[in-house]
């Protein structure tokens, strides 16, 4: 994704929040959704799960995945579809490191032997604003 000064709707709202809803889909359609915290990286999103969870599963199988970030107080979300990407070797090193700046305190669960990291290369977005009438929406296509 490569993001333009029309796109920065998206990454400001991303940068006021930690965590998203994450749903995937395994090869035959059973759907999961979790919680996840998430890094930017550019135009791009780092998240990271075990390797015995069912979402890295899906993940793998199946890497389209759907999100949403919502406000705190509920007046404001974002959607957005993404394409994820399993990181290895310098990459998921990498990756560990920028989720490690953002959350020190998770240095046992980013260095856990069964812990993937993945990019989250987003596809599409939008944001809606509900504390404007009529609601104010802005959408993109990456």
């Amino acid at each position: 994704m490569s993001v333009g000064s029309q796109d920065t709707f998206f990454i400001d709202f991303l940068k006021e929040h930690r965590c998203m809803t994450l749903a995937t889909a395994s090869l035959d359609g059973k759907p999961e959704a979790a919680t996840v915290q998430y890094v930017i990286d550019g135009g791009s999103l780092l998240i990271n799960t075990f390797v015995h969870y069912r979402k890295f599963s899906n993940l793998v199988e199946n890497p389209v995945v759907a999100c949403v970030v919502t406000a705190i107080d509920e007046t404001r979300t974002l959607q957005f579809e993404a394409t994820a990407l399993l990181l290895e070797n310098e990459a998921a090193l990498d990756a560990k490191q920028k989720m490690l700046a953002k959350d020190p305190d998770f240095e046992n669960f980013f260095s856990a032997e069964h812990t993937r990291f993945f990019k989250l290369q987003v596809t599409w977005a939008r944001l809606r604003d509900y504390t404007k009438t009529p609601v104010h929406v802005q959408e993109v296509n990456f």
